[in-house]
Parts: structure tokens; sequence; C-alpha cells
């Protein structure tokens, strides 16, 4: 009997120490995302690239995210399934939503920003593209795209009181209580968000293919002299250099 009791108390603690995890590895990226934003704001050069904007963007986003991943069930507004050893939720309803927007528009808009900055990575190396035509042809959209996908598709579970506790943070999903006649949109919103995801797993993979290939080609090209010894390479480069100066002679004299 004592035995059977020492099981359950070591299972209530190893599996309340589980979601404690959340709340260490969201303070970490909230306060890393942090450090990244005033590293930024505060290098005037930083602010004039667009690599930088796009990574202001990304790491946005990311703050309010690990925010909500930090708080995650501590913002849980009913209680978690009542079997031995599950967390308690401590929050409210309102918690519960305010969490559930930062995770869910977390969700949305950082793997977008994220493959926006592996394609900006692509239009400089691959494609040549300089930082103007960047600004104007590519980051200008992204900033206006990225994040009204995200804040729309976002607001639309608050309407419907589709915030509720999912595992340990709050997510789009409904319960008895809360937004059971909206089914459908819960199911809905969780496919948008996993296309979003799948999307944008895509295009990186497809932009950091480009680029391998694209490094490994210019690197082929420029390896085709290596073969010759260091004397080799001076009397080739020692020889084009006479018949350069030797042709610029020639073309004064006439």
């Amino acid at each position: 009997m004592n035995m059977i009791d020492f099981k359950e108390i070591s299972y209530v603690n190893l599996e309340k120490q589980k979601f404690l995890i959340p709340h260490i590895t969201g303070a970490l990226s909230f306060f890393g995302s942090g450090w990244i934003l005033i590293e930024i704001l505060l290098d005037r050069k930083k602010l004039r690239m667009s690599y930088h904007r796009i990574l202001f963007g990304l790491s946005f986003f990311d703050f309010f995210s690990s925010f909500g991943f930090a708080m995650s069930n501590w913002a849980q507004s009913i209680t978690w399934y009542k079997e031995p050893g599950k967390y308690d939720g401590e929050g409210t309803v309102t918690t519960c939503n305010i969490v559930g927007f930062m995770v869910f528009l977390g969700s949305l808009t950082i793997p977008l920003y994220s493959a926006s900055l592996t394609w900006y990575y692509k239009l400089t190396i691959c494609d040549g593209w300089r930082e103007e035509r960047i600004a104007k042809e590519f980051e200008y959209y992204v900033h206006r795209v990225v994040p009204s996908i995200g804040i729309i598709l976002a607001i639309i579970p608050l309407t419907m009181q589709l915030y509720n506790p999912y595992y340990f943070f709050c997510f789009p999903c409904y319960t008895d209580k809360r937004g059971a006649k909206y089914e459908q949109f819960s199911v809905i919103l969780e496919a948008l968000s996993l296309l979003i995801v799948s999307f944008s797993a895509i295009v990186i993979s497809y932009t950091m293919t480009s680029i391998i290939w694209k490094v490994r080609k210019n690197y082929k090209k420029s390896s085709r002299y290596e073969f010759l010894s260091p004397r080799r390479k001076k009397c080739f480069l020692s020889r084009n250099y006479d018949n350069s100066v030797s042709d610029l002679s020639s073309t004064r004299r006439t």
C-alpha cells in the first residue's frame, strides 16, 4: 500500500515538472527575442538594411508568442483534466484569450517571416538583387502581407470563443462549454496553421537548396585553376598582364 502511494506521488511530481518546461523555454525565447529587437532598434545601420528589418518583424512576433508559451497553463481558464498529476489552470477566460491570441498569431507569422528571410538570401546570393530593389519589390510586401494574414486569422477565434486550454497552453479549439457550435471552424483554423507551416517549410527548403547549388556552382568555377602550381599561376597571371600592357601601348601609338 505504501509502495502504491509512493508511485502515485512520483507520477504527480513528474507530470507537474513537465508543465514547468514551457515556462522555462518560453521565458528564454522571450528574452532572446527582446534582445534582438533592442539590438536592431539601437543600431541605425541595421535599421537601414532589409535583412535586419525582416529579422525585426520575425523577432517582434516571436517576442509575443514566446510570452504566451511562458505563461502556458498559468493562463488556462478552466481546470485541466481531473486526473492524477494533471496541473490545474490558474487563469481566467480573458487570460486564456490573450495567451491564445499570442500563441496562434506567432504560429502563423513566424514561419512566414522565416520563409521571407531565407528568400531574402536567395535574392541576394542567387539573383543578385541590390538592397534598393529588395526593399521596394520584396520587403514592402512582406511587412504588409504576413502581419495581415496573422492578425486576421488570430482575431477570428476571439469572435467564436475558440481560445481554450489545449495541452499546456491556449489555442483555437472547442470545449463543451465554449465554442462547441464552431467545431468545424476550429478544425479549419488548425488546418490553416498546419498549411502555413508546411508552405513555409517548402519555401525554406527550396531557397536553401538553391543557395547551396549556386555556391557549389561558383566554387567549381573558381576551382578550375586550383590544379596549377603557385609558379604556373604566377606565370599565367604575368602573361596576361604583359598581353594587356602590350595591347594598351599599341592602342596609344595608333
